[in-house]
């Protein structure tokens, strides 16, 4: 059971969806990310938290763009790895 999750985990359609995934996220995050830093005007009200401020919103969005990317960075790896050990290199 435990090696079927292990070869689900590193096989290429895993990695090629985690990759996808992931850029979504960081294209997602980082436009956001660029309107609340520039107080675009049409974002309406829901976001606001008490406390919460565009430069925080955006600073937060920033991160999750960063986490995102070494997600991306990641699954490339996998995606890497999986190609060289098919190959038969390793």
């Amino acid at each position: 059971m435990f090696g079927r999750i292990i070869a689900i985990a590193v096989s290429p359609a895993c990695g090629t969806c985690c990759a996808g995934l992931s850029l979504f996220g960081v294209v997602v995050c980082g436009a956001l990310s660029h309107l609340f830093s520039k107080k675009y005007a049409y974002l309406g009200e829901d976001w606001k938290a008490p406390g919460m401020t565009h430069e925080i919103a955006a600073s937060n969005l920033l991160q999750a763009a960063i986490l995102y990317a070494i997600f991306f960075g990641l699954s490339i790896v996998n995606l890497y790895t999986n190609t060289m050990r098919q190959r038969g290199r390793r």
